[in-house]
């Protein structure tokens, strides 16, 4: 990929990419998955809190699979925000930054949308959102990369015009 210093538009919605992948991982330790127990009470667990069970009751968790694919689902619900800001903060010149964020967006609303309908709860639906907003952030990097090409291009064709 061609290295194109930032611009001050292309900056700013980097940071806010930026922004809105650590704005993820604060929404993840709000109750995302939400059940009923055996006695009839509501347990909400965030996929932080997932994880801990994960690792303090790991045998017997390995015993209950559905356990056990939840708490990976709550390990890549947390990885892929870091990955994402991680990937915008270090990429600065290519677009990179853009084609990783969509694939991280599309991975993460996968794995939201593969929960049950009943077990959602607001801190799935908050992510869920934001990653939209991450998507359209995203986009619009994109055609502006390709829209800042462009105008370059004719600047150039115009000097070697007057020449």
């Amino acid at each position: 990929m061609v290295k194109k210093p930032d611009v001050k538009r292309r900056k700013n919605l980097r940071l806010a990419m930026c922004v809105l992948f650590l704005l993820q991982v604060v929404v993840a330790t709000m109750p995302f998955f939400q059940s009923i127990n055996d006695k009839g009470e509501l347990i909400s667990q965030s996929p932080f809190g997932m994880l801990i069970n994960f690792f303090s009751m790991f045998s017997m968790i390995v015993e209950m699979p559905a356990m056990m694919t939840a708490s990976v689902l709550s390990l890549l619900i947390i990885l892929l925000p870091l990955i994402g800001f991680f990937v915008c903060s270090f990429d600065k010149e290519r677009n990179i930054k853009n084609i990783a964020s969509l694939i991280i967006c599309l991975a993460a609303v996968f794995i939201l949308v593969m929960f049950p309908k009943e077990n959602v709860s607001i801190g799935s639906v908050i992510s869920l959102l934001l990653y939209i907003v991450i998507s359209f952030i995203t986009s619009m990097a994109m055609v502006l990369r390709l829209s800042d090409e462009g105008e370059e291009d004719e600047q150039n064709n115009k000097k070697v015009n007057f020449k």
